[in-house]
């Protein structure tokens, strides 16, 4: 399981620090080093849960996008079939994520997803929000959540 919660947003969205957003942008580039370890440590066949405690899409859908560009062994699984109780969530219609090779953070270079893998992303993945109804009711922080099995 790689549960990287970095800027916990979703934990205390109203939190007052002194990070800047170039800071705060850089937080995608630690998950990503761990993700890489985790891959490598993954045995054909094995699973890999991905999970934040944030609202950030650069943290969340767009790290499901980068790992399946990255990893072609990985498949994103349907956590909505396994878990058909999670209600829909809003769907991100766009997803641009940074080169690891091409960061620079004053200047990022942005790679476009393609229009079925966000909506691959956006049918497999759960993200629970605090103003949801699961999240209300059970009195839930936010966090967000997928799964990917590394091919045989």
């Amino acid at each position: 399981m790689v549960s990287v919660y970095v800027d916990v947003d979703s934990q205390r969205p109203m939190f007052s620090c002194d990070m800047t957003i170039k800071h705060l942008l850089t937080f995608h580039s630690y998950q990503r080093a761990l993700i890489k370890v985790a891959h490598r440590l993954l045995k054909p066949g094995g699973r890999m849960i991905f999970s934040t405690c944030t609202f950030n899409p650069k943290e969340n859908e767009e790290q499901v996008a980068w790992i399946l560009e990255k990893f072609k062994d990985m498949e994103l699984e349907n956590l909505r079939e396994r878990l058909p109780y999670a209600k829909e969530k809003i769907p991100i219609k766009n997803i641009h994520f940074d080169s690891i090779e091409d960061l620079d953070l004053d200047e990022p270079k942005s790679i476009p997803v393609s229009p079925s893998t966000i909506q691959q992303i956006n049918q497999s993945t759960l993200r629970f929000d605090p103003g949801n109804d699961i999240c209300f009711k059970d009195d839930t922080i936010g966090f967000y959540i997928s799964s990917f099995v590394k091919k045989m």
